[in-house]
Order: C-alpha cells, then structure tokens, then sequence
C-alpha cells in the first residue's frame, strides 16, 4: 500500500495517506510535532508561519497541502467549506486527552466556519483493541470524562476520544468520516511503533483544491 485518497464525499478538497512521509515532504506542509495542543495557521497569501512546537496546521490558500506524519497515533483531517479552510491534526494520547483537535476546530470556528458544516475524517492509527496503556493514563481518560472510550480497563480508543470531541464541538455525527481508519498495527504495510519500532512515519494530508480560489 503506497497511498491512497480519502473520500470527504464533496467538491472542493481532496485529501489522503501516503504510507511513507518522505515521499512528500516536499509537497506538503507538515510540522515539528511534539505532542502539543498548538494549532498554526496558513492564510490565503499562502505564508507559512513557523511549525516548531505544533500539531495541527490550518490552511486556508487553495493549493498549499498540510498533513501530519504518524506511526500509531490519531491523524484527523478538518474541513470547513464556508471560509474555506482545511486543517490536519496530529493526535497521541497527549493531544487527546489535551483538546488539539477541539483547538483545531476552535481556531477554525474564530476564523468563521461554522462546524455544523464541518467535515473530518480519520486516517490510519492504532485502534482500541491494539492500545493497552498503563492503569494510571487510562484512568486519566476516564476522569476527563471518555470512560466510554476505554475497553475493558487498559484498552484506549483514541479515534473515539477525538470523535467525542468533535461531536461536543459542534460538528454532526454523519459528517465524521472513519472508513480510512485502518488499524496501523494491524496492516503491515503501515509504520507501527506498537508493532516494531521505526523511523517510518506515514502522511495523512488535505488540500484545498483550485476551485477554492477567491
């Protein structure tokens, strides 16, 4: 598996997974990630700001492609047609349980979007069957209110954290696309730190599209 697009189910944006981040590093704006709740954003002059320190990047300039590199953890992308803009987030279990995709659709929500219009999906990310965590982080996930999100008593399901969030943030269920959320322990041709350790890192990326341009 080499990549493949992801369906939003309407005009104006394309988006995907490319299971080698290196391959379009050059062609895609992607982050210093550290496990942050720091959201950047690109206007429509096309600058980049700086990316230290950040895990989810904004774009609204038609054309310019922002993604997140991840091994295991939750790539969410974000798109809100009324500005227009697109953002992509990079969600461990810090930024889960931090807020960064409820900060996401916050800064987007200030820029103007509506999030009842919103649209997100998931890309590939280790899910809740394959997730066992300490006794004490899955304890923090349940005082934060996500109980419903832990199998069992170790098990955490990430994706279901961040779709909580993105319902309490005001966008609908059925504009919640999961159907690219592989399991990247469960599919060899993804990188998988809970698999085996690796400096492989996929990318989920979205782009605004030409149609865009104002």
């Amino acid at each position: 598996m080499s990549g493949y697009e992801i369906d939003f189910g309407v005009s104006g944006v394309r988006a995907g997974v490319v299971a080698d981040a290196a391959k379009v590093a050059d062609r895609v704006v992607l982050p210093q990630q550290t496990h942050s709740c720091k959201v950047a954003v690109i206007g429509r002059d096309g600058v980049v700001p700086p990316l230290a320190d950040t895990d989810a990047v904004i774009s609204m300039c038609s054309g310019v492609a922002v993604g997140v590199r991840t091994a295991d953890c939750v790539p969410v992308l974000l798109y809100a047609p009324d500005i227009p803009a697109v953002a992509a987030v990079h969600a461990g279990w810090r930024g889960s349980l931090g807020g960064i995709v409820s900060n996401a659709v916050g800064q987007l929500i200030h820029l103007g979007a509506d999030p009842a219009r919103m649209k997100a999906a998931f890309g590939p990310c280790i899910c809740g069957d394959c997730y066992e965590v300490s006794p004490e982080l899955a304890d923090d996930f349940r005082r934060a209110g996500f109980a419903d999100c832990i199998i069992g008593t170790r098990n955490l399901d990430l994706v279901a954290v961040n779709r909580t969030r993105l319902r309490a943030a005001g966008l609908l269920t059925d504009n919640i696309i999961t159907s690219s959320c592989l399991c990247t322990r469960e599919t060899p041709d993804l990188p998988s730190w809970r698999r085996e350790p690796t400096d492989r890192r996929l990318a989920t990326w979205i782009c605004l599209s030409a149609a865009n341009n104002k």
